[in-house]
């Protein structure tokens, strides 16, 4: 689980995020591979190259490093 503050809230207050981040279906619609170009599904906390199942990026906090250095 991750906590992180809230802005605007009490000094001390924490709200807990979920571990798992899902991605508006909308936004991973627009989202391509950088490496082969094909569109992405998202599977967990990783988004996957339709066409090629193998390459695999992380998704940190609901934030998708779609970076050729980071897949997998």
């Amino acid at each position: 689980m991750t906590v992180r503050t809230v802005p605007g809230a009490q000094t001390g207050t924490l709200e807990t995020m979920p571990s798992t981040s899902l991605i508006d279906p909308l936004i991973v619609q627009l989202l391509r591979c950088p490496v082969t170009g094909s569109p992405l599904r998202q599977e967990g906390q990783e988004l996957v190259a339709v066409n090629d199942p193998r390459i695999r990026y992380p998704i940190d906090q609901g934030v998708p490093i779609l970076l050729k250095d980071h897949h997998s």
